[in-house]
């Protein structure tokens, strides 16, 4: 029996062109294979598992745009009657690759861009151009507006030591060049501390909270820019979606209900390569990952999740 989320993240592939050091790649790519999700196997397992419509989000830790079927993809979701988000460093997202992506229906862009100088974005995001991706957000900027099109570009921000003080500046940079959609995501301790350069930029939550974000928030609406930003509070307040509403299958077709769930064997759930959805929910480690969830007993990796959001302040 097939069900109906609100939610599909789906990891298409477990390749990067870059090496950022605040991203789990960089501390898994030496053990991970290299893997594309082949558009057979996804159509197959979706169909049989998913009904419409949802929100597919096309992002894991790994850069979406080298797989060579991304449009065939999206153009699987759109024809099934859903919202399709596409997560990219942006280097890659050249005027071929825009045109086809727009083409295939994507409705929202979300681009990395950590700051408004080359030098602060290039030490975060390892092998990139700042040029370069500045460039290919302009031109897609400039080609959604020339298609009439209602497709969004959201600049996609980690606020850490380094950028966290150059926020206001982001923001003034985002006016500036006619974009008017920003998400702050607190750094998070993905690639386990491992790394120098992760350990010297981690923010904790109440370092976190003590920056002025109720002011940058009213420069954003002032400068028509919606601004969505991490929130601690909210996983206590109002609980998080995922357990109930959404799913995350990695490139293998692995299934557990979070993206930063999936490194941990004992937080995947199942296989739909193997397994049908129905089976897979009514397991009893499912079953009971969900009641203890509602419960408030999540687990460890929970407590520094960055992806619940509030808009403004």
């Amino acid at each position: 029996m097939a069900v109906r989320p609100a939610l599909l993240q789906v990891e298409i592939n477990t390749t990067c062109n870059l090496r950022c050091g605040i991203c789990p790649h960089t501390a898994t790519a030496r053990t991970r294979p290299a893997r594309n999700l082949a558009l057979d196997d996804y159509r197959a397992a979706v169909e049989r598992s998913f009904l419409p419509p949802y929100v597919t989000i096309f992002s894991g830790f790994a850069e979406t745009l080298l797989h060579p079927q991304l449009h065939r993809l999206v153009e699987f979701e759109k024809r099934r009657g859903g919202t399709v988000m596409v997560a990219t460093n942006g280097t890659l997202l050249d005027r071929r690759r825009a045109a086809r992506l727009l083409d295939a229906g994507v409705d929202q862009f979300v681009v990395s861009l950590d700051a408004a100088r080359p030098d602060v974005y290039e030490a975060i995001r390892t092998g990139a151009s700042f040029d370069a991706v500045l460039g290919h957000v302009l031109h897609l900027r400039d080609e959604i507006a020339r298609r009439r099109s209602t497709a969004a570009i959201v600049v996609n921000c980690v606020v850490m030591r380094s950028t966290a003080p150059r926020l206001e500046e982001l923001l003034r940079f985002l006016h500036r060049h006619g974009l008017a959609d920003l998400a702050l995501i607190k750094v998070m301790k993905l690639a386990a501390m491992r790394n120098r350069f992760l350990r010297e930029e981690y923010l904790s939550w109440a370092e976190y909270d003590a920056l002025p974000l109720g002011r940058l928030a009213r420069q954003a609406r002032r400068l028509g820019i919606r601004m969505l930003r991490s929130d601690d509070a909210i996983l206590r307040t109002r609980g998080c979606h995922c357990p109930d509403h959404a799913f995350y299958l990695s490139a293998n077709l692995d299934l557990t209900v979070c993206p930063f769930l999936s490194f941990q064997p004992r937080w995947v759930f199942g296989n739909l390569r193997r397994e049908t959805i129905d089976a897979i929910e009514r397991s009893r480690r499912f079953v009971s990952f969900r009641a203890r969830f509602a419960a408030g007993r999540w687990p460890a990796v929970c407590e520094d999740c960055a992806c619940l959001f509030t808009e403004g302040a």
